[in-house]
């Protein structure tokens, strides 16, 4: 895709920037008043599971990504196009690599999905009833 030469980083993976400094921390102050231990960084992506350890390794390496995100990138670089604000809250709910990532996955969805629900509340600060 010529579009993606624009923006390409290393190993032709697309790299975005859409970091509003005071949004970010607007944000950070929101979920830490309501006891998020919330972490801002870069999330990588890729149309690929993360199996290859040494390609994670290296993309991890490249772009200093805290985790992987699969579903987000396509909307950021949208957003980045149409130059129209946009902000992620990821809730990790499994390790890449882990010997039984599928199973822990399972395990650990239906908690991820309340705990995104709080976040997303308190990040937009929607008050619950």
């Amino acid at each position: 895709d010529p579009d993606f030469a624009a923006i390409a980083g290393a190993y032709g993976i697309p790299s975005m920037t859409l970091r509003d400094e005071a949004k970010v921390e607007e944000t950070l102050e929101r979920l830490t008043a309501a006891r998020f231990d919330a972490l801002p960084g870069v999330a990588a992506s890729g149309d690929w599971f993360g199996r290859d350890l040494a390609r994670a390794q290296r993309i991890r390496d490249q772009f200093g990504a805290l985790v992987c995100d699969m579903e987000a990138a396509a909307i950021a670089q949208v957003c980045l196009r149409n130059a129209v604000p946009f902000r992620c809250i990821r809730v990790v709910s499994d390790h890449l690599f882990h010997p039984a990532q599928y199973e822990e996955y399972q395990a650990n969805l239906p908690a991820a999905v309340a705990i995104l629900n709080r976040a997303l509340a308190a990040a937009m600060d929607i008050k619950e009833e």
